[in-house]
C-alpha cells in the first residue's frame, strides 16, 4: 500500500512545501518575475503529475495524495501570505490612519506613517456616507444640498488627487 512507502511520503512532503511555497509566493509578491516563477512552478508539478498518472493503479492513488497535498498548502500559503501582507506583519513602520484634516500634509510626516489598505475603500465610503446622512438628518434644502455636494466633491477631489499621485 502507498501509505508505507517512504519515497511516496517524502513525495508528499515535497509537493506540500512546494504548493506552500507556490501559495506564499502568490500571495506575498506582485512583481511580474515571481509571476513566471509561479507559473513555472505550476508547470513542474502539473508535469510531474501528469507523468505519475500515467505509470500505475498504484501510482495513480499515489499521485491523488500528492496533488492533493500540493492543493491545500498552495491554497493556505496563500490565504496566511495575504494575511500577513495586509496586517503587515513584515514590515516595522506604523500602520495607524492619520487622523483627518483640513490642511494640507506635510510630505515630510506622510512618509512616516503607511497609509491604511483598504481594498473596498470603506474608510472613504463610510466617509462619503456620513456626509449623506448629515445632508439627510439636517433637511433636503436647496442650502443643505449645496454644502453636501461642495463636501463631496471636495473629499472626490482629494481621492483623485492622491491616485494621481500614486
Amino acid at each position: 500500500m502507498y501509505r508505507r512507502d517512504k519515497n511516496v511520503r517524502a513525495f508528499i512532503a515535497g509537493y506540500a512545501s512546494l504548493g506552500l511555497l507556490i501559495g506564499v509566493l502568490a500571495g506575498l509578491t506582485s512583481s511580474p518575475v515571481s509571476n513566471i516563477l509561479i507559473a513555472t512552478l505550476f508547470a513542474f508539478a502539473g508535469g510531474t503529475a501528469t507523468y505519475l498518472v500515467d505509470r500505475g493503479k498504484a501510482d495513480r492513488r499515489a499521485t491523488g495524495g500528492i496533488l492533493c497535498a500540493f492543493s491545500v498548502l498552495c491554497l493556505v500559503g496563500l490565504v496566511g501570505a495575504i494575511v500577513v501582507k495586509e496586517n503587515r506583519w513584515l514590515t516595522f513602520t506604523s500602520v495607524a490612519p492619520k487622523p483627518p484634516t483640513d490642511q494640507p500634509e506635510n510630505k515630510a510626516d506622510s512618509k512616516s506613517v503607511v497609509a491604511p489598505r483598504d481594498y473596498l475603500r470603506s474608510q472613504t465610503i463610510g466617509e462619503l456616507k456620513a456626509i449623506d446622512q448629515r445632508f439627510r438628518a439636517e433637511g433636503k434644502k436647496p442650502e443643505n444640498a449645496a454644502k453636501a455636494y461642495d463636501e463631496l466633491w471636495a473629499k472626490v477631489d482629494r481621492i483623485i488627487a492622491a491616485a494621481e499621485h500614486k
